[in-house]
Formats: structure tokens, sequence, C-alpha cells
């Protein structure tokens, strides 16, 4: 391991359940705001999807990773899957991978093939 390299980090999607759970355990122990304020949660990485960019995703997030990597492999190109749609660039691609709602991760992975990895959490 390099000298400073963390081995644990936070899942980058913003509806991560696992992360949440996490969050929940650890606010429920809190007796204080400030050792709400103080509460840090992370994972290991070696528990983690590492995606093209060197972004990481929990087991639970792997379809947001798969996704990632496919847009790596195509040059992240834009692409509409009525009622979705993501404009060209890495930037925006990891918007919809961060940001989209299981269910539009979901309709993404059917659309491009990638149904292997279910999104949990999904509606």
């Amino acid at each position: 391991m390099k000298k400073g390299y963390l081995s644990k980090t936070t899942c980058a999607s913003h509806y991560c359940p696992t992360m949440q759970a996490l969050l929940d355990r650890a606010t429920s122990k809190a007796a204080t705001v400030e050792e709400l304020a103080s509460i840090r949660i992370a994972i290991n990485k070696d528990d983690m999807c590492c995606d093209a960019t060197g972004t990481y995703w929990c087991h639970a997030c792997a379809a947001r990773c798969a996704l990632m990597n496919y847009g790596a492999s195509h040059g992240y190109p834009a692409l509409s899957f009525p009622p979705y749609a993501v404009g060209a660039g890495q930037t925006l691609w990891r918007t919809l991978a961060g940001l989209g709602m299981p269910a539009c991760i979901e309709a993404w992975m059917r659309a491009l093939g990638l149904d292997g990895q279910e999104e949990e959490g999904a509606a």
C-alpha cells in the first residue's frame, strides 16, 4: 500500500443503501450534536468496485460502477432511452451514475444490456 493511501472510502452514490445503513447505525448511537458532527463512516476499498475513473462504489451500487465502465469503454457518448438521456462526457455520466435514482439506473442497465447487476433499493 502506498504511503498515505487510504484503505477505506465512501460509496460515490448519493442513493447508496449500504452507506445509509451505516450512517443510520452511527447516528442512532450519537447522544449530542457534537457526536453527530464527528461521525465519519467508510467501507474497505477491497469490498468495493473501482470504475475506470478511479471512483469507488460499494457492492450494492455495482450497477453504477458497471454503468461508468460502460461509458468509459464507449467514450462517454450522448445517449437517449426515453424517458432518460445523458449527454456526452465523463462528467455527465458521473452525474448520472452518482445521482440517478435506482429505477433510472436499472432502466439504463437494461437498455445497455448490462442487466447482470441489479441496483439494491429500487422500487
